[in-house]
C-alpha cells in the first residue's frame, strides 16, 4: 500500500494499513479521537460541525449512554430508575443492609431507598422519631394530655407498621436502638 499516514504524515510501506474516513493510517496510528487509544476493531464516525471524528466503541458508549447516578459510569445493560435517575442494577442498594434490590423492587423514605424488610424497620424508626420530636416540643412535666396523645400516636404507628411486618423479623441494635432487618 502506498500513501501517507493521516496521523504521522510518513509514507506507509507496510502491507497492512487502515483506511477510514477517506484517509490511510499506520495500524498503530489509528486511534480514538477522544481517549487516544489504538483502535483494533470496530469504531464509529461521529460528525460534528462537518468534522468527522473516529471514536472507539467504549468512548461512544460512555458519551451516548446514560450514566449511573451512583458510580457515574455508562450504563449499557438493563437498569433501574429511582426518582428519575438511572442506576446499574448492582449500584442501587438498600440504605440499611446495602444489598441490591431483588427484582428491582424498592421503597423510598426521606430520599433513601430500602428493600421491603428494611423499609418497615426504617419507617418504624422514622415514625418513632417524629413522635419523640413532637413530644419534646409540646410536653410539660404535668401535661398528662400531651403524654396520652404521644402514647396514642405511638400505638397508632406501631399498629399500622406491625400489621405490615407480621411475617418479618427485626432486631434492635443495642447501641442505636434502631431496628434492622434480620436478613443481613
Amino acid at each position: 500500500m502506498n500513501g501517507r499516514c493521516a496521523q504521522c504524515k510518513h509514507k506507509i510501506e507496510e502491507r497492512t494499513a487502515v483506511y477510514a474516513n477517506g484517509k490511510v493510517y499506520h495500524t498503530g496510528h489509528f486511534r480514538c479521537s477522544l481517549c487516544d487509544l489504538k483502535i483494533n476493531d470496530y469504531y464509529v464516525l461521529e460528525d460534528e460541525n462537518n468534522l468527522k471524528s473516529i471514536i472507539c466503541l467504549h468512548c461512544q458508549a460512555n458519551n451516548k449512554s446514560p450514566k449511573c447516578n451512583e458510580c457515574k459510569l455508562a450504563i449499557s445493560e438493563t437498569y433501574v430508575q429511582a426518582k428519575g435517575k438511572p442506576f446499574h442494577m448492582d449500584c442501587l442498594l438498600c440504605g440499611r443492609c446495602r444489598q441490591p434490590f431483588p427484582g428491582g423492587e424498592f421503597y423510598e423514605l426521606n430520599g433513601e431507598f430500602f428493600d421491603a424488610n428494611c423499609y418497615w424497620a426504617a419507617r418504624l424508626r422514622y415514625e418513632t422519631t417524629k413522635i419523640e420530636e413532637r413530644q419534646d416540643e409540646n410536653f410539660e412535666e404535668d401535661d398528662s394530655v400531651a403524654e396520652t396523645s404521644r402514647i396514642s400516636d405511638y400505638n397508632t404507628v406501631m399498629s399500622s407498621i406491625m400489621t405490615r411486618v407480621r411475617n418479618r423479623k427485626f432486631i434492635f441494635e443495642k447501641d442505636t436502638e434502631s431496628p434492622s432487618c434480620s436478613h443481613k
